[in-house]
Order: structure tokens, then C-alpha cells, then sequence
């Protein structure tokens, strides 16, 4: 059920007075002994400048952003890379049953892997599998989607997909239509090396378009390539930022896909992954670093949340820890309880909508 803001304030602030903004900043301001507002307070970043504050009546106009999002649920990925398929295996089964729900395994540095090894007693119906590769990709999905056969599951109960280093380099027509009989299989993992916020989105919601259109007119159905898109976002520590990222990103590829297909889509699948700041040469500060990319991540609407490993060099401790991380966010914080946590914050429903504003309108400059 909606409730407006003036049916907030009647039935549950109806016995505090009403404040106005006003009467906030000049208490601001003889806090600060007269001065220091605009430097002390306001958030300049590229995508604009933000106030420490703001109130239902500067958000009014932003009810397109109430109820967009229709659950909250995400699967619990942990990155293995492959050096041997015993071991990878083995550190598999280790995560699915103490929580993980998605395995991304990196076979950048082993290309040619047994599969009959590395995935032996994963029952692949019941967990995604996804994959990093850098060469082959059509020789791997005939072997991946043949080992499935083989075990007598059907494509269509696979989940996860590819994340090629350069779609450029592949025939994404023939990956496709290769993955028709595995329709929540990803194939095209969409990503952009710009650290603008609004740029990044602008430059990952072109390459959608851009798929979209020559993919169609190689005789493949938009309604089935928009299906096999993933993005990629690598979150860093600017939380209320990437939570407005992935929020925007969500709402403007909604409206990309309306217009393709003239008709409404369920979800925008969104695969976010920790990083670390390199000059913060500390396990600690990782992990702290972790929970907060994490939160933001879940927060801004993703489905599949990878937190890397803390400290590379207690491997073991640091990928149990990663995978708690999601999983003590969902059993014990019931982060997937309410489909949308950050719904009707006046603060970061202003950095979205700024956001969203912005990208889509350098969308429009790059096609």
C-alpha cells in the first residue's frame, strides 16, 4: 500500500509540529558560528551537488521511483580460480553447502578444464554456475551445456552465464541462440571501465542498445537478447552513491527494454562484485570495506553479489568470511524481507533521480 507524505504526517506525526526546512538551517548555521555551510556541508561530486538534507516536499515530484522494485532476494556468489579442477571442486562444494548459492569460476588460466572433475557432485539445477573466460567460448558452452545433457538436466533449469573479457571478440549471435534452450543463462556480462558514475551507466545502457539493435538484425527476438544481458558493477566505498547507481541503472534499462519491446520487464540482473582500495594495504580495512560494498549492493537492487576474499594471504578464513558477509546480511540482518529497503529516502531518492537524469541524457549523446 502507498501512503502519501501528507497521510504519513496525519496518521503517524500528527501529535509533532511541523518544521520547516528553514528553521534546520539557521539551527545549522549558529552551530556553525555563523558560517561554513556551503563547505562544510554540501557533497560536491561529479554528478552534482548534494545537500545534507532533504524533505518530502523536494521529493514530490520523484513518485516514479515508489515501488519500482518488486523483491529483494540475491544469490550468494563466491569467486574460485581455477589452477586444478580437484581443488577448484573441492573449494566449491566446501561454499554450496555452507551458503553459497552461485559459483564463479575464472578459467582464464585454465582454458581446456575437465568438467567431469570440476564439476563433480554440483547438482547444477539447484546452484548458478558462472564462468570468466577469455577464449572459446562457443567450444566451452557445447562442452558446459553437453555435461548437463549428459547428467540428464535440462538447460532450462541452468542458471548463472558467461563473463567475456571483450564480446567484441566473439560471435554473441552464435553464444546466443546457442543458449536458447537455457533461457536464464547469461551470455552477454556488460561492463565499463568509467569511473563517473554517469558515464558508466550512459556507456553500459548504450552497449545494451547497441546489442540489442545488431543482434536483431541478425534475426534473434529483442525480447530474447535483453534476456541474456548481464551488468557488471564493481562497487567501491561510496555507498549512498553506488546504491544510487545500481537503482538508476535498473530504471533506465526498464525503460530501454519498454522501448524495444513495448512492454513491460520483471527484473534487470545485476551482477556486483567487492573491490579494494590499493593503496589501503590493510586485511582489516577489507573487511570492513566489504560489509560496506555489500549493503550498498543488495541495497541498489543487485541478484548476484560476489564479495571477494579480505586477505589473499589466509585464503581458507578470508572466502569463509566473504561468503558470510551475504549470508549474515540475509539469515540475521533480513535484508530480503522488505523488496525495498531504501524506498522513500528523500536523500537517496534525490541522488537517483540525479543520477538517472544525468546518464540518460549522455545516454542519448552516444547513439
Amino acid at each position: 500500500m502507498n501512503i502519501s507524505p501528507s497521510q504519513t504526517q496525519k496518521y503517524m506525526f500528527s501529535e509533532f509540529a511541523t518544521q520547516q526546512k528553514s528553521n534546520w538551517y539557521n539551527k545549522v548555521i549558529k552551530e556553525l558560528k555563523g558560517g561554513g555551510f556551503d563547505e562544510k556541508l554540501l557533497w560536491k561530486v561529479p554528478e552534482g551537488v548534494f545537500e545534507p538534507l532533504y524533505t518530502c516536499t523536494e521529493t514530490e515530484n520523484l513518485a516514479y521511483l515508489a515501488d519500482f522494485q518488486k523483491s529483494n532476494t540475491w544469490r550468494n556468489c563466491q569467486y574460485i580460480k581455477v589452477l586444478d579442477e580437484k581443488s577448484a571442486n573441492k573449494e566449491a562444494l566446501e561454499a554450496l553447502n555452507n551458503g553459497t548459492d552461485e559459483i564463479l569460476f575464472d578459467l582464464c588460466q585454465n582454458v581446456t578444464s575437465n568438467l567431469e572433475i570440476l564439476l563433480q557432485d554440483i547438482l547444477l539445477p539447484y546452484c548458478a554456475i558462472s564462468w570468466q573466460i577469455s577464449q572459446n567460448p562457443e567450444s566451452f558452452l557445447d562442452s558446459y551445456f553437453g555435461y548437463a545433457v549428459q547428467k540428464n538436466y535440462s538447460l532450462e533449469t541452468l542458471t548463472g552465464g558467461l563473463q567475456l573479457f571483450n564480446n567484441q571478440d566473439f560471435k554473441i549471435e552464435n553464444l546466443i541462440l546457442k543458449s536458447k534452450q537455457a533461457p536464464n543463462f547469461t551470455i552477454l556480462s556488460l561492463t565499463s571501465s568509467k569511473t563517473d558514475l554517469s558515464d558508466f551507466v550512459a556507456d553500459v545502457l548504450a552497449q545494451a542498445n547497441f546489442w540489442i539493435e545488431n543482434l536483431a538484425n541478425s534475426g534473434i527476438e529483442k525480447s530474447q537478447i535483453i534476456q541474456k544481458i548481464q551488468f557488471k558493477i564493481t562497487l567501491e566505498n561510496r555507498f549512498f552513491l553506488e546504491i544510487a547507481r545500481l537503482k538508476s541503472l535498473r530504471i533506465l534499462f526498464v525503460e530501454l527494454a519498454e522501448f524495444h519491446l513495448e512492454k513491460n520487464i520483471e527484473s534487470v540482473n545485476i551482477f556486483a562484485q567487492t573491490t579494494f582500495d590499493l593503496s589501503q594495504n590493510d586485511p582489516n580495512w577489507n573487511l570492513l570495506s566489504n560489509n560496506n560494498q555489500a549493503m550498498a549492493g543488495i541495497l541498489g537492487g543487485c541478484q548476484s553479489l560476489c564479495v571477494m576474499p579480505h586477505d589473499a594471504e589466509k585464503a581458507v578464513f578470508s572466502s569463509r568470511i566473504a561468503r558470510n558477509v551475504s549470508n549474515i546480511l540475509k539469515e540475521e540482518s533480513y535484508f530480503d524481507k522488505v523488496y525495498d529497503p531504501t524506498a522513500g529516502a528523500y536523500y537517496i531518492d534525490k541522488l537517483t533521480d540525479s543520477l538517472a537524469e544525468s546518464a540518460w541524457e549522455k545516454f542519448k549523446n552516444l547513439i
